[in-house]
């Protein structure tokens, strides 16, 4: 298995991952004319040169045999080009000191980012690929990252895919959204890819007592998709938690950790290949540029920044010596 950058000619290959996916994914709808122009945009955010980041966005794949069997992405900035909205559980304080009482209540307050951190996202492998490959899928960003850390914010954060059944259904949107939107939860997801202006137009701007939701719809709060749980898993190694805030339509959770505390960027090292035989091999992520691509094999990292990496890995990425690489250590 390998993780690369995404090229011109995976649009064929984006379209069968879209059609496995099914539902719950936002950022990877069956849609050819979506993919397409988020494939544009892709290509468009590798060629350029970045100062600040303004919300570029960053596509990677795994492929085996010439067949892509998984996807991960970042965009470099929410907000960057239009709203970025979630819900903040925020809590309210009332107080009366001639009954003696004080009460403090659970809200949900709406939020709009115009200006937001870097968030990773888009993570799917097929089914037939998922043993063993959920870390060098879902790592491999942070090794992109750490190399081009001008083009990414501070912090970085992960919405996790909420509760929805097997139907499409959401307990929180249907009980909440529903009655403001009136479409379906996956009408309202498919839509939110193609343009936000319908959240802004029609969602009310009104904090949600959690206490007056049934209790159906409060066990659904920040909590993620079964499907879902080992990405969080992933993630929680990494340093990443849980901010208080939640997707607008499921509820899922939003996870964050600033960048420069992400333990695969902290703790990834960067030297040169100096040749295949490892003394004391270490299961490794390794990682090479211009163009990125990454695999899991074994290596061995001196202290003078000369690196040993295994036979099979030094064919997969291609690598000559004194090539500049970076690995993690698993």
């Amino acid at each position: 298995m390998i993780v690369r950058q995404i090229n011109e000619n995976d649009l064929n290959g984006l379209l069968n991952l879209a059609k496995k996916a099914g539902t719950g994914i936002t950022t990877l709808q069956n849609d050819k004319v979506l993919l397409q122009k988020r494939l544009e945009h892709t290509l468009y955010s590798f060629n350029k040169t970045v100062d600040n980041p303004e919300g570029e966005s960053y596509l990677f794949v795994m492929e085996e045999n010439n067949e892509l069997v998984g996807i991960c992405g970042i965009i470099s900035k929410v907000g960057g080009f239009e709203p970025f909205y979630t819900y903040v559980t925020d809590t309210e304080v009332h107080e009366n000191k001639e009954l003696n009482i004080k009460t403090s209540n659970e809200v949900l307050r709406l939020d709009k980012k115009h200006s937001g951190p870097t968030e990773i996202g888009t993570l799917y492998l097929l089914p037939k690929a998922r043993k063993g490959n959920g870390k060098l899928l879902s790592y491999s960003r942070f090794l992109f990252m750490a190399e081009y850390l001008d083009r990414f914010e501070k912090e970085v954060i992960a919405e996790m895919r909420g509760v929805v059944t097997t139907r499409g259904h959401s307990p929180f949107y249907e009980y909440c959204m529903k009655h403001f939107l009136k479409i379906d939860y996956m009408n309202a997801d498919y839509l939110s890819m193609k343009n936000k202006q319908f959240i802004e137009d029609l969602m009310p701007n009104h904090p949600i007592y959690i206490n007056l939701l049934p209790k159906h719809v409060r066990d659904v709060l920040g909590k993620v998709h079964k499907n879902t749980e080992p990405a969080m898993g992933m993630l929680k190694k990494q340093n990443f938690k849980f901010n208080g805030e939640i997707d607008i339509f499921e509820a899922g959770p939003t996870y964050s950790c600033e960048t420069e505390n992400i333990k695969s960027i902290s703790q990834s090292k960067v030297g040169k290949y100096v040749g295949d035989f490892v003394e004391d091999p270490k299961d490794t992520l390794i990682a090479t540029y211009e163009p990125f691509r990454c695999c899991r094999g074994k290596a061995e990292y001196w202290n003078n920044g000369e690196i040993q990496i295994d036979k099979e890995s030094v064919k997969k990425l291609g690598l000559k010596i004194n090539d500049k690489i970076r690995v993690y250590f698993l």
